[in-house]
């Protein structure tokens, strides 16, 4: 929606965007709150309006407050914009213990702009792009966890057993792990040799002592060595 009035002022309630006639390139942009006050002017030409109905209308729609004080600010603001384009500042009327009242000493017409379309607040806008950012972070951050996740998993998977044994001696189908090495295991045979040979030669002296000459037999076969 676009809003000509008094066929030289070009006023934009989308963006609150305006200029004079064949000055497009000079615009000026109010406030949201100036652009919504406007706009309440504007739809009530010619009637006197209370503060109230203004506090409803601007402020109280959206979720805000305002103050007198505030109002008067903005009524202010809006006189000298129009006194700037050539308006004068009478264009809002001050109705004293009543209200205001926008003159209808001048005209208003509305047409279809091209360009009418509803541009989101500032800090809505922020507080989108807050949001989007946020969740950006968190679904990086869930890829990250499972990427480590699965990195440790198959490098635990892929880790080799530990050793339990020192060396595995197959039989058949059954293994063995030995807890003697090799070396204990050579002192082992010499030490049963050594027993044998003494055992041998005790057996050869009883017999020269009693004089016997049957051979000698060996009770157990000898350790290889």
């Amino acid at each position: 929606m676009l809003f000509i009035i008094d066929k030289e002022i070009y006023f934009r309630p989308a963006d609150g965007a305006i200029w004079s006639a064949g000055a497009e390139n000079e615009k000026r942009y109010l406030t949201l709150a100036s652009s919504r006050l406007l706009v309440f002017f504007i739809e009530h030409r010619g009637e006197i309006v209370t503060r109230d109905a203004i506090f409803q209308a601007v402020w109280e729609r959206y979720g805000l407050h305002s103050t007198n004080n505030t109002l008067n600010q903005y009524i202010s603001l809006l006189r000298r914009t129009m006194t700037d384009f050539g308006l004068g500042s009478y264009v809002i009327k001050t109705i004293p213990k009543t209200g205001f009242v926008f003159s209808r000493d001048f005209s208003v017409i509305a047409v279809t702009d091209k360009c009418d379309a509803p541009v989101p607040p500032a800090h809505e806008s922020l507080t989108t792009r807050r949001q989007y950012g946020a969740l950006a972070l968190l679904v990086l951050f869930m890829l990250c966890a499972f990427m480590l996740f699965g990195l440790w998993q198959s490098r635990t998977l892929s880790a080799p057993l530990p050793e339990f044994g020192k060396s595995v001696v197959t039989f058949t189908q059954c293994d063995f792990f030995p807890t003697e090495s090799e070396e204990e295991s050579r002192l082992l045979a010499s030490s049963d040799k050594l027993k044998f040979m003494t055992l041998v030669d005790d057996l050869a002296v009883e017999q020269e002592q009693s004089g016997e000459k049957t051979p000698l037999v060996c009770p157990v076969n000898p350790p290889a060595g």
